[in-house]
């Protein structure tokens, strides 16, 4: 047969174990703050992503510019 402590016992342990959540919880939320800021800033502050097609089209038109250059230079005109 049990004894009554034990019974006492058993019952006060589970809320014993429930104690620790609003613990854990209430110190991740802090941590979760700061990471949403880094993450906010983080993108504030990277490059965009490039559009492969909008990079295609400065690409060619570096090349058109640099081809441009070339024939105002003339192939006798070493560049100085």
């Amino acid at each position: 047969m049990l004894q009554p402590d034990v019974i006492a016992a058993a019952i006060r342990l589970p809320r014993a174990e429930e104690a620790w959540e609003p613990v854990l919880f209430g110190g991740m939320i802090p941590i979760l703050g700061a990471l949403a800021i880094f993450w906010l800033i983080r993108r504030a502050v990277k490059e965009p992503p490039r559009d492969p097609e909008q990079q295609r089209a400065e690409e060619f038109a570096a090349e058109q510019i640099r081809l441009a250059q070339r024939k105002e230079c003339g192939p006798e005109d070493p560049p100085s």
